[in-house]
Formats: C-alpha cells, structure tokens, sequence
C-alpha cells in the first residue's frame, strides 16, 4: 500500500499518531470525568463528553500525522481516525455494547476532527522528522 510514500516510515507515523491519539483521549476523558464528578453534571451527558474527547484525540491524531508525513493532510487525518474509530469499535463490539445512533455520531465527529487536524498540519509548517 503505497498511500503517502514509503511504507516503514509510514508505518512508524501512524503508530506514533495512533498512540498519542489514544493518549490524548484518555487524558481528555479523565479531565472530563472530573469536571463530570465535581460539577455533579448527569450522567447522561457522558455520551456527550466522550465524543468531545474523541474529537480531541482524533484532531490531534491527525495533525500529528498529517505533520509527519508533511502531505495529504485530508487522506491522514481521515486515515488515522479511521483506524482509531475501527479500534474502538472493535473493543466496545467485544466488551457487549451495541452499536446504534451514537457509535454513527462518534464516528462522525472523530472523522471531521481528524480531517481537520490533518489539513491543518500540513499547512502549519515545517515537516517534522523522527
């Protein structure tokens, strides 16, 4: 699969983008947990704020790929969050939950966010070498 140029460094980037993406989301969905916890917020806004916290890790995941691949910010960000949506899907799908209007809406939401995440870091600036 020749999609953004040579298939090793490829590899490394998204692994690198994947794992920090999963970092920041859960970094996003603790801090959002404790607003949740000493705001007294209902707890039926968690489907909410988790797809906030998607939207975050998704973002970054594809600015972090986007950067370091250095093109084709669109096709990185769409990717990464691709991937990330598969993976989490997969392990909600394992641990018994359903899928329904919110997995569509979270897909939605980590797909536009990686695509902008994506496009704008490409257009940042400098490429970045690891």
């Amino acid at each position: 699969m020749k999609l953004f140029g040579e298939k090793e460094k490829n590899i490394k980037n998204l692994i690198i983008s994947f794992l920090s993406s999963v970092a920041i989301i859960l970094v996003s969905l603790f801090i959002l947990a404790m607003i949740m916890h000493f705001f007294e917020i209902e707890k039926k806004y968690a489907s909410s704020l988790s797809g906030v916290a998607l939207g975050i890790g998704c973002f970054f995941g594809g600015l972090i790929y986007s950067k370091l691949c250095g093109q084709k910010g669109l096709l990185c960000g769409l990717f990464v969050s691709g991937i990330l949506f598969l993976f989490i899907t997969v392990i909600s799908l394992i641990l018994g939950a359903k899928l329904g209007v919110a997995t569509a809406i979270h897909c939605l939401i980590m797909l536009l966010s990686g695509a902008i995440g994506g496009v704008l870091g490409v257009n940042m600036g400098k490429k970045i070498k690891i």
